[in-house]
């Protein structure tokens, strides 16, 4: 790659690496080991991280704890924006 060339990042694109995370494609919250990306280390840490786990955690778990299942009902479609890997539609069926 010749000096100056034009880098552009794409934050969805982490974590995706099949060396590291076998079915890269499958969301696996139990994933073990998971080593991933999203709040990075060290002085590059995202301020907000401890905040967001712990929403993601009480969030999750209450959902999870609220329904005896929780599955995808139909035709995902992606979408959003470029730099993020997000959805337009992710319908789900919930059963009590």
């Amino acid at each position: 790659m010749p000096a100056g060339t034009y880098v552009h990042i794409g934050i969805g694109a982490a974590n995706r690496d099949p060396a590291q995370f076998p079915e890269p494609d499958r969301l696996d919250i139990r994933r073990h080991p998971n080593r991933h990306l999203a709040f990075a280390t060290g002085i590059h840490a995202c301020a907000g991280m401890w905040l967001a786990r712990m929403e993601g955690q009480v969030a999750i778990g209450r959902l999870v704890r609220r329904f005896a299942s929780i599955e995808r009902d139909g035709d995902v479609v992606r979408g959003g924006r470029v730099r993020f890997r997000g959805f337009l539609r992710y319908p789900i069926r919930v059963r009590a």
